[in-house]
């Protein structure tokens, strides 16, 4: 599914699974779609980098299908993990 038909199908729950992983350079851009398109509603995102989620509620970090951090941005960073 696509941001435009996001949009337009107006879900209550998002699940999206890497989303930065192709758009290269563009990270900065993407981030603020995804953060405007997050607004009012459930999202689960899944991705690698941690900087993606600097503005989320709760991180929960997973390592081998357990989980072995959880926090926000600011707490995850500050404990080195």
């Amino acid at each position: 599914m696509n941001m435009a038909q996001i949009v337009l199908k107006n879900p209550k729950i998002l699940l999206i699974d890497e989303p930065s992983e192709n758009f290269g350079d563009v990270n900065e851009k993407v981030h603020e779609a995804f953060q405007n398109i997050s607004q009012g509603r459930a999202t689960i995102v899944i991705a690698r980098s941690l900087q993606m989620f600097q503005n989320v509620d709760r991180i929960i970090m997973l390592e081998k299908g357990k989980i072995v951090e959880e926090g926000n941005y600011t707490d995850l960073i500050s404990r080195q993990g």
